[in-house]
């Protein structure tokens, strides 16, 4: 997490100088900014996660398709972020962090929603998009996103039955409980 955090929120060069350096003091004074930088992104994950939990509870929870925007989000956690709520509303969602007249989004999508074929319905709304079935980064003007948000609910809603919209958990195989034992 140290060193995916500099990429996300500082230079990932920083990182490469860690694994790259053979002076044990500048690894020692490398490695504590890394875990700087990561107790920043912690902070900052979460922040944007309660702001985002928070817009929904007071908006959006009737969504299907989770669309948040907000001014000055960071743009390298919102992702996480993304799949935390996700995970928590068993819904697909995107945020977007917005700068000027654009914004830039990251989606996740839970299973039984392909996020690649739900962004192509709305592409006419986005200035670009990629990724695949469960994540996806796109980039949207402003002003297109009441619109992109409409839209993509009306995709959910013919495309994503009511049984994905509750929270499941995939098990491998039933046990008892006498079959757990330490060896196992």
């Amino acid at each position: 997490p140290r060193i995916n955090a500099a990429g996300r929120i500082a230079c990932a060069s920083r990182a490469v100088e860690l694994l790259l350096t053979n002076d044990e003091r500048e690894a020692d004074a490398i490695a504590d900014e890394l875990c700087e930088i990561n107790k920043l992104r912690q902070t900052t994950e979460q922040k944007i996660y309660e702001q985002a939990v928070e817009m929904i509870e007071n908006s959006n929870k009737d969504d299907r398709f989770l669309v948040l925007a907000y001014d000055g989000w960071h743009q390298g956690v919102i992702g996480v972020v993304a799949s935390k709520i996700a995970e928590k509303y068993s819904r697909p969602c995107i945020l977007f962090s917005l700068d000027g007249d654009t914004a830039k989004g990251s989606g996740r999508s839970i299973k039984g929603m392909n996020l690649v074929e739900a962004l192509i319905d709305s592409e006419d709304l986005l200035v670009r998009f990629g990724g695949h079935e469960l994540a996806a980064g796109l980039s949207i003007l402003r002003g297109n996103i009441d619109a992109f948000r409409k839209k993509i609910n009306e995709y959910a809603a013919n495309h994503l039955t009511e049984d994905r919209l509750c929270v499941s958990i995939d098990a491998d195989r039933e046990v008892k409980m006498t079959d757990l034992t330490m060896s196992l």
